[in-house]
């Protein structure tokens, strides 16, 4: 969907070009952090952007493991411990 907006960290800008060639997702479906120039400063509009970006992958990073915990804690695959 042309709305959708995939949020990736660095590592993952050199599969972008394949990814836009081969569906229906283009550039404006994905939002990463501003990387900096060799010898050229962020501007601080550049800078708060990546802390506010990687504060948003943070909050969806934590969501994921309390799921995880909690599915651990659903699942039957331990013992329950009775205090």
């Amino acid at each position: 969907n042309k709305l959708d907006c995939i949020a990736l960290d660095g590592g993952y800008t050199q599969y972008l070009a394949k990814i836009t060639s081969t569906t229906e997702l283009d550039m404006l479906n994905f939002c990463i952090p501003i990387r900096k120039s060799k010898g050229i400063d962020l501007s601080n509009e550049e800078k708060i952007f990546n802390k506010t970006f990687g504060s948003f992958r943070s909050k969806i990073e934590a969501s994921f493991g309390e799921l995880v915990t909690t599915f651990k804690k659903l699942s039957n695959e331990g013992g329950i411990r009775v205090f």
